[in-house]
């Protein structure tokens, strides 16, 4: 198992790789059997259920104004939305861990992954991009599935070698479906051809993949293969760095410098957004946290960023929440936590304020949350980062309203103030993580559609909304708009 799940991980990889994969996938959105062996499913006995997929809700229209003060439920994502990290050193601490792990378990060339995480190194780097594991690419995509660059290793194809790979179109049947769903390639064969770098605990591995190819071409007399194992490779190594027993055993690297260096890795959560946080709860407001990372490892993150009695700030705790699968997976099962372990089933009947679980489902945690408020309507809200997992799927699937937090619009000072700091997060090779320049025309990318079409509005962080009054008016994303409409960003 394991504390921290990047989101590459949760899309199901060849079954020969080891049966931790098929656990992390047992809860995917599809209609799957777990065949994952029963030490895998700690403190339940719900290992041979069928997992079945929610239908969609059907896309309402989407009011112009957004206001806090409107909802009666607001949920916060925990890792990089509320508790926030240094995420130049965190990502320097990854990409070291994993090219260490293949280098010294793989067998790969330390020459080639070895090599200083800096300026240079940041600037390939760009949360989203998608893997094409056999060709050994890395794509990017407009908000109509159309592949629009693309990297073989280190080196950027034209045009027409784009065409000449992927067709005249500059589409790929993979990418899609992808684009039509962005859960068809979660689970099942599609999800063994592509994989996309949705977080901040898997982007670096975008640049090891690359300058593997890289390498791997070079010694190949400078031709591509026909297939790569690098995905393969790394996937390994994601599992070895984020296994839940190296937090408690300190094994691993990336688990033993996070605890030991919390001061390097994690930035404290700034007194006005737990003040915002009390004042949410005084008008009334179920506030809860839902987040993928065990309860181990989250603890150690909020206690560290929200301080060590963070617990005060939310009426109900979820670990382990196995996104996107809490929104789409009907009568997953609510397990109580005891000594930081999973144990028995609790009843979504059983659930009160003030209670903290692992894993469950959005509809048994609705129930709780409109029983404690005596409502049978509430207006929920969530808050996130990941863009499939707290965006797409909480709209899609559930019919909450997000709101998107993301550190690239001060990054690249997109319909904001410029962050310098966050430079690390804009790449210019890549074009901007909103929009692809071509031939001197911006098009969306299909994150800029997600945002549109499933999120109230964007923000670089949740110090802003923090700094404002809970009653301000924003304005909306368009959802029917195609273009690079921008009424939902904030700042101005």
């Amino acid at each position: 198992m394991f504390y921290i799940i990047p989101t590459l991980l949760l899309f199901k990889t060849s079954l020969s790789l080891c049966g931790k994969v098929a656990q992390l996938t047992s809860e995917a959105p599809l209609i799957v059997v777990s065949l994952v062996s029963p030490q895998y499913h700690r403190g339940t006995n719900h290992s041979e259920n069928y997992m079945t997929r929610n239908q969609p809700h059907h896309q309402t229209e989407m009011a112009k104004e957004f206001c806090l003060e409107d909802y009666d439920a607001i949920g916060f994502d925990l890792d990089n939305t509320l508790a926030m990290y240094n995420l130049k050193n965190l990502m320097e601490l990854e990409y070291n861990c994993l090219a260490e792990y293949l280098v010294e378990h793989k067998n790969y060339n330390k020459e080639a992954l070895l090599k200083p995480f800096n300026e240079e190194s940041t600037a390939f780097l760009q949360r989203g991009l998608i893997v094409d594991s056999k060709r050994g690419n890395l794509l990017k995509l407009d908000s109509t599935g159309r592949i629009m660059k693309v990297a073989h290793g280190l080196s950027f194809l034209t045009t027409e070698e784009i065409k000449k790979t992927y067709g005249d179109q500059l589409t790929w049947d993979v990418t899609n479906e992808f684009v039509k769903d962005y859960l068809s390639t979660w689970n099942g064969p599609l999800s063994e051809q592509m994989r996309s770098f949705l977080d901040y605990f898997d982007m670096p591995g975008s640049l090891i993949f690359a300058r593997a190819v890289e390498y791997i071409d070079k010694q190949n007399n400078g031709r591509p293969l026909d297939s790569y194992n690098v995905f393969k490779d790394m996937v390994d190594g994601f599992f070895y760095m984020y296994s839940s027993e190296h937090f408690a055993e300190n094994k691993g690297k990336f688990f033993p410098a996070i605890k030991q260096y919390p001061d390097k890795y994690y930035t404290k959560c700034s007194p006005h957004i737990l003040e915002w946080l009390k004042a949410l709860k005084n008008k009334n407001k179920i506030l809860f946290l839902l987040t993928g990372s065990y309860v181990d490892y989250a603890s150690h993150t909020a206690k560290t960023c929200l301080g060590e009695d963070w617990k005060q700030y939310f009426d109900f705790i979820g670990y382990f929440s196995k996104k996107p699968g809490f929104f789409t997976g009907v009568n997953r099962p609510f397990l109580r936590i005891s000594n930081s372990k999973e144990k028995d089933e609790i009843l979504h009947s059983e659930l009160e304020p003030g209670q903290s679980f692992s894993q469950g489902n959005w509809d048994g945690l609705m129930e709780a949350i409109k029983k404690s408020l005596n409502k049978t309507n509430i207006k929920t809200l969530y808050l996130g980062d990941n863009f499939i997992q707290d965006l797409y799927t909480p709209s899609k699937y559930s019919h909450w309203d997000t709101v998107a937090v993301c550190a690239e619009q001060a990054a690249e000072g997109f319909h904001t103030k410029l962050d310098p700091d966050s430079s690390h997060l804009k790449s210019n090779l890549w074009d901007s993580y909103f929009y692809i320049t071509s031939n001197q025309k911006k098009y969306p990318t299909l994150w800029t559609d997600i945002l549109k079409k499933h999120c109230k509005i964007c923000v670089p962080s949740i110090s802003y909304l923090a700094s404002e009054p809970i009653n301000k008016t924003y304005s909306t994303f368009d959802h029917e708009d195609l273009g690079l409409n921008t009424d939902g960003f904030h700042p101005k």
